[in-house]
């Protein structure tokens, strides 16, 4: 299906993009073919239909990219980037854990998602990696 304009709904056609190779996205720059409005989109990988997350006690959930969010802004709530930081701390957990997860193509568990998200804390900030850990510490040895 083809992006329609934001403004008069037309069709749109793609006059410039680019790929970020960190989290898979594609920015893409787009004018209508009706009102020549430009405006820029973002395409980001599904994760929720293509990763589950496996809990300790064997229940699987569909992977919420806004869950991990969420869970690292708290963490991060402390510092004044607190936006920035957690957007890209989620988005490098979510790298090494598609990196992590060759073998099991789709499968995340639980402990392995609070881990990596948690070491990867530690690396930017020890408080927060503290916070996380208190929350999650089920997960965390």
């Amino acid at each position: 299906m083809d992006m329609k304009c934001i403004y008069c709904h037309s069709k749109t056609q793609v006059t410039n993009s680019r790929s970020k190779t960190l989290d898979s996205s594609v920015w893409r720059r787009r004018q209508c073919t009706t009102c020549q409005a430009e405006f820029s989109s973002i395409e980001l990988p599904d994760y929720s239909k293509s990763l589950v997350v496996k809990s300790t006690s064997g229940k699987l959930f569909a992977f919420s990219r806004d869950k991990l969010f969420l869970s690292l802004h708290k963490a991060l709530g402390h510092r004044q980037d607190v936006l920035n930081s957690a957007s890209a701390i989620c988005d490098t957990v979510v790298a090494k854990l598609i990196r992590q997860n060759d073998q099991e193509k789709g499968l995340i568990k639980a402990s392995s998602l609070a881990r990596t998200a948690h070491e990867t804390l530690k690396r930017f900030d020890s408080l927060a990696a503290s916070t996380y850990k208190a929350y999650h510490r089920h997960y965390i040895n």
